[in-house]
């Protein structure tokens, strides 16, 4: 976990202490967002909050395993003081990162920072853990030499494990698309979110992102989606399944809501309507709401034509209030917005990671619902073409009207237009069509101004 306080650490590890073998705290995150929260790195120059957090895991929670992990600090006199102040609250064992705060993952862990971390090992009592070899590990035989090296008693990985989960495995590394394959239906199995699968998939996709099966990764946006990508999909249909009849079995009610419980790629809408896709019927709630599960992409819109601005342009043309936006988070951490229309109200299902997409996901629900397709300044697309008509009718009975001793070529052309307006070019024709001679000229005249006024 990431904390700054000794208090909410506590009460946020005893919420999920039944479900975990132990709680480890980063000290050596190097994040701005970490930072800026007193976490992290930010700890490393505090020792005594670092003594306060972890005293208080270690006595609240006697039955688990604490540790944490820390960066290098500067100098070896001050690593190793802060590596002994961190033994002494009694946690299980440290985590030793091999580089300054400053450092990024694409500088390698030196030979001294390596020497400096075998002496922190070499001067503790409990188990020391080396990490930062990202770089020079590429395999499990690489572990082995990293470990000797810094002295430890075993290796922590991070990217090295994200590109190759089975960087791990002694036999060696299987091929990426057989790792992605065996993730893919693990997360099926643990309902694991979308999203979070998806950024797991890309990181290990790694170099190969740039490719086409990269890309279709990219641009998914289910779990079901990225199974196709790897030919696995039927497989994940029977995983969905089995889930729904274990469901049935314990009489558990499925959440409609459930992402997992849904074909991804047939029941989530995007921002345009898809041939390949199922439309839902939007649902009205006991609370008004008209609600439907959609899944807003940032990618399908073009600039300036998100749903939002769409929204509040079409608001503004129809001269009625602007939308309004309530937001609130779910207890999975998603948000979930719904939008006013003039009294009407709209939302979208199952929620974003952040309050914004939520709203424009509310916005295209309204879209979608009301079957609108807006222009860029929020007009309804093609009132523009039934305004023009409108006008073109209206001054051809003008024509007609104000000609009544016309000669039959003049009378036929406004009939002609007249009628093509009204959307009747049969009786335009029929119009020009006279008994006097010459009638089929007129006729031909009228077939084509009605031809283009249609056009």
């Amino acid at each position: 976990m990431g904390t700054a306080d000794a208090d909410r650490a506590l009460r946020t590890a005893k919420l999920v202490g039944n479900d975990v073998a132990g709680i480890d705290v980063n000290m050596g995150c190097p994040k701005p967002f970490s930072i800026k929260g007193g976490m992290g790195a930010a700890l490393l120059s505090q020792p005594e909050r670092i003594r306060d957090i972890l005293t208080a895991l270690v006595k609240g929670l006697p039955e688990k395993r604490i540790t944490c992990k820390i960066r290098l600090l500067p100098t070896e006199e001050a690593t190793l003081s802060l590596a002994k102040l961190i033994e002494s609250t009694g946690v299980a064992a440290l985590g030793v990162h091999g580089r300054l705060q400053a450092q990024r993952p694409r500088e390698p862990v030196s030979e001294a920072q390596a020497a400096l971390i075998k002496k922190v090992a070499s001067s503790l009592s409990i188990p020391v853990i080396a990490n930062g070899g990202s770089l020079d590990i590429k395999a499990y035989s690489d572990l082995a030499p990293f470990q000797a090296t810094t002295g430890c008693t075993s290796v922590m990985l991070a990217r090295a494990a994200q590109w190759n989960m089975s960087v791990f495995r002694p036999e060696g590394l299987l091929p990426t698309e057989d790792v992605v394959r065996a993730y893919l239906r693990l997360a099926a199995q643990v309902d694991n979110p979308w999203e979070n699968s998806k950024f797991c998939i890309m990181t290990t996709l790694h170099h190969e992102q740039v490719t086409e099966r990269g890309k279709a990764v990219r641009e998914s946006k289910s779990l079901r989606e990225m199974c196709a990508v790897f030919g696995i999909e039927k497989e994940y249909d029977a995983i969905i399944a089995a889930r729904r009849n274990r469901a049935a079995e314990l009489g558990i009610a499925i959440d409609p809501d459930d992402d997992a419980m849904f074909d991804g790629s047939d029941d989530v809408v995007g921002g345009e309507p898809n041939s390949k896709r199922r439309r839902l019927t939007p649902a009205v709630g006991d609370d008004g709401v008209t609600r439907l599960k959609v899944v807003y992409n940032r990618k399908e819109h073009a600039e300036g034509m998100n749903p939002k601005s769409l929204l509040l342009c079409y608001c503004k043309k129809q001269m009625i209030p602007p939308p309004a936006y309530t937001c609130s988070e779910t207890a999975m951490k998603r948000f979930v917005a719904v939008v006013d229309i003039n009294g009407n109200k709209y939302g979208a299902t199952p929620g974003e990671s952040t309050k914004k997409k939520a709203e424009q996901a509310a916005a295209q629900v309204f879209l979608i619902a009301t079957d609108l397709k807006l222009n860029r300044d929020g007009t309804v697309v093609g009132e523009e073409v039934q305004a023009k008509a409108k006008e073109e009718k209206g001054t051809a009975k003008e024509k007609v009207a104000g000609k009544g001793t016309q000669d039959p070529e003049e009378g036929a052309a406004a009939a002609g237009a007249a009628a093509a307006a009204s959307g009747d070019g049969a009786a335009a024709v029929e119009k020009a069509a006279g008994k006097e001679d010459g009638g089929g000229a007129a006729a031909s005249v009228a077939t084509a101004d009605a031809a283009g006024s249609v056009a």
